[in-house]
């Protein structure tokens, strides 16, 4: 528990001091593109793993109380043997030291070997965990549980409603064709037209992606401005943006509680927007008064 906490405090720390330079940056260098790669750069540092680490020296303490642990007793030092008047006598076989027997040790005389008495000492236990650490991580653990079960319930919802879309008619299916072809997208989404009021969208959760567009929007507005939202959205699937939402769902249910994340996250999609937005305008020349006349009617 101790290193999930060292964990997430060394991710936030990081990602507070990245989210101050890229602020930074914003204040005098407005390109949408690089600060999408900015932002995007600080919801991957939030779920890899941390390359520093903040120290943190917060008190593990325990409830219990430890065990004494008796000091070691001092060993009486013992005094080497000497053996004196060492005579080297040949033998047949080799030469060897022999001691000679005057003032040589006899087996009587010699100390009893007893084995020392080694006092018990009692094995290091564990430390428990402080119950404000485990209340901590407890409460970091429910509330990405119920991040993550909230963000499940709203997807089977909104999948529950996509039961009453259609497939929008050809002709429009066919300008989306052509639009994609112009985007040099290698596979063309498929357009749906849902009921109520809702933005077009490109949907990509759990299948193949496909455009969702309302119905009565398509009443709405015009050819042009039905292919400038349609470009919009295309724009979204040509730069993998639905992909980043998987990355948003993950660091938003570890990070709940950490303010940077959700506003890295806003301004995230805020210069994503602004990158679809460009992608309008050079893909369809001077459309864009229609493109601002369409954003107004959604």
């Amino acid at each position: 528990m101790e290193t999930l906490l060292r964990i997430g405090l060394s991710n936030a720390v990081v990602a507070l001091l990245m989210a101050l330079v890229v602020v930074t940056v914003a204040c005098v260098w407005r390109r949408p593109a690089v600060l999408h790669a900015l932002w995007l750069l600080i919801l991957v540092k939030l779920v890899t793993p941390p390359l520093v680490w903040v120290p943190v020296a917060w008190p593990i303490i325990s409830d219990s109380p430890q065990p004494a642990v008796a000091p070691m007793p001092e060993l009486a030092s013992v005094e080497p043997l000497l053996v004196k008047d060492t005579v080297v006598v040949a033998d047949s076989e080799a030469m060897r030291e022999t001691p000679s027997v005057e003032g040589a040790i006899l087996p009587d005389e010699l100390p009893s070997s007893e084995p020392l008495a080694i006092p018990n000492t009692p094995k290091a236990t564990p430390l428990p965990i402080p119950g404000w650490l485990a209340a901590t991580c407890g409460v970091w653990l429910a509330g990405a549980l119920a991040w993550y079960a909230l963000a499940l319930v709203r997807l089977r919802r909104f999948r529950r409603m996509l039961r009453h879309a259609v497939p929008a008619p050809e002709s429009l299916r066919q300008r989306t064709q052509r639009l994609a072809e112009k985007l040099r997208l290698r596979r063309c989404p498929g357009v749906w037209l849902v009921p109520g009021r809702v933005a077009p969208m490109l949907w990509a959760a759990g299948g193949r992606p496909r455009i969702l567009f309302p119905a009565d929007l398509l009443r709405q507005v015009g050819v042009e401005q039905q292919n400038a939202l349609l470009v919009h959205e295309l724009a979204h699937l040509r730069r993998r943006d639905h992909w980043v939402r998987w990355l948003e769902f993950i660091a938003a249910g570890l990070y709940w509680w950490n303010p940077v994340l959700w506003f890295a996250r806003r301004e995230l999609r805020e210069a994503e927007e602004q990158c679809c937005d460009a992608w309008v305008t050079s893909t369809l020349p001077g459309a864009g008064k229609t493109y601002a006349t369409a954003l107004l009617e959604t």
